[in-house]
């Protein structure tokens, strides 16, 4: 905003003079003036004169007479105030702007630090919609025994062992079939071929639309704690399930038929005939090779959805998920023939006596298996090698 205070006059001259077109005359002050001369229009002699006496006077003496009568005083400088205005003004922003650079950059520094420290240390898996891995972190490739280059842009089956599925827990793959977040126990396989387990979390990424577009998966190897269970549940001879385990599914098994009333299963309890004999007469290491070569038949004629694990000495039990007690005879039966014609060593001639024993709506685990055990006792009350049931 520019305003100019003067008389009349003195602003019609002005404005004339610099075409200041941008000034209006918006008022009067109360101020006159002791000498003032106008020349008329119709006096172009006078004016004349005047306009001819005015161009004698020099630019100096001009220069007086102007600013004696005009109240603006021009000044030829550098206005310091207004560039310490604009200094100060563009300092604080200099200053504002190079502290969020720094506290961005430090932020980032910090990340870089943490996904380097995942990358390391964390069991990280990404892969698209097709199982195709993207992303993998070095923790999963040193874990696994690949280079990063090694696993990106193939499938994630590579990784999975071959008895596995993409989650072999069915809660986990009902959630991620329903694009939900999963999670339970894998087994995978080394490069090397040597097996490892890992507990992942799995869960879909989305795209801004909303649609899955692959799959997240953070992992924690807990092969040395498979160990331990399989130490703690496996028969160290036959490498089977002991006893404990077959508790414990027995249980198990029991609980899943009471939940869902159409389910049923059978149970078989199996023991060498006249084993201590074969002890006694070749020695432990001849008895410990046949019961090695039993476990070898047995589970080459079982389904891998039965349990099958030592019971006890020469004793055996095999637990059949949604089995009729028919079909479990048949199964019986078709396992005492094979070891009845199975050739041993040292020409020995080995036979099992079988009990068989199907879920009542009233069993626990004491009835049913007191039912078997009746049964294989009949069996070997009634000339052993063969198959008796209640």
């Amino acid at each position: 905003m520019y305003g100019f205070l003067d008389s009349l006059i003195t602003i019609g001259y002005v404005i004339q003079k610099e075409y200041l077109n941008v000034l209006k005359i918006g008022g009067k002050i109360p101020q006159s003036f002791e000498l003032g001369f106008a020349v008329r229009n119709d006096e172009p002699v006078l004016l004349g004169i005047l306009e001819k006496a005015l161009e004698n006077i020099d630019e100096n003496k001009r220069q007086a007479i102007t600013n004696k009568w005009v109240n603006i005083k021009y000044e030829n400088g550098f206005d310091y105030s207004l560039f310490w205005k604009i200094v100060i003004v563009f300092g604080l922003l200099f200053l504002f702007f190079g502290y969020r650079y720094s506290v961005v950059h430090r932020y980032n520094l910090q990340i870089k630090k943490n996904l380097e420290v995942i990358d390391k240390y964390v069991l990280f898996l990404h892969t698209d919609k097709k199982g195709i891995i993207i992303d993998v972190s070095e923790a999963l490739c040193e874990l696994s025994g690949y280079k990063k280059h090694e696993l990106i842009g193939k499938s994630e089956k590579m990784l999975r062992h071959s008895d596995m599925s993409f989650c072999q827990s069915k809660e986990c793959l009902s959630k991620i079939t329903k694009n939900q977040a999963g999670e339970g126990e894998l087994k995978n396989i080394k490069k090397d071929g040597a097996t490892y387990w890992v507990y992942a979390q799995i869960s879909p990424t989305f795209s801004q639309n909303g649609e899955v577009i692959g799959y997240s998966s953070f992992q924690t190897d807990i092969t040395d704690k498979k160990r331990i269970e399989e130490i703690s549940h496996t028969d160290q001879l036959t490498q089977i399930f002991n006893r404990l385990y077959l508790d414990r599914s027995l249980k198990i098994e029991l609980s899943r038929v009471r939940r869902y009333k159409d389910n049923f299963f059978s149970i078989i309890l199996m023991d060498i005939d006249f084993f201590k004999d074969i002890n006694d007469s070749y020695g432990h290491t001849v008895g410990d090779s046949i019961l090695k070569d039993i476990v070898r038949l047995v589970k080459d004629n079982i389904r891998e959805s039965d349990v099958f694990g030592r019971w006890g000495g020469e004793e055996f039990l095999i637990i059949c998920p949604n089995t009729t007690k028919e079909d479990t005879l048949l199964l019986a039966e078709k396992i005492r023939q094979k070891i009845q014609d199975y050739k041993f060593g040292l020409d020995i001639t080995c036979t099992m006596s079988f009990g068989v024993a199907k879920y009542e709506t009233s069993d626990d685990e004491d009835s049913i298996f007191l039912r078997v055990d009746k049964a294989l006792y009949i069996a070997k009350n009634t000339g052993r090698n063969r198959v008796s049931s209640l």
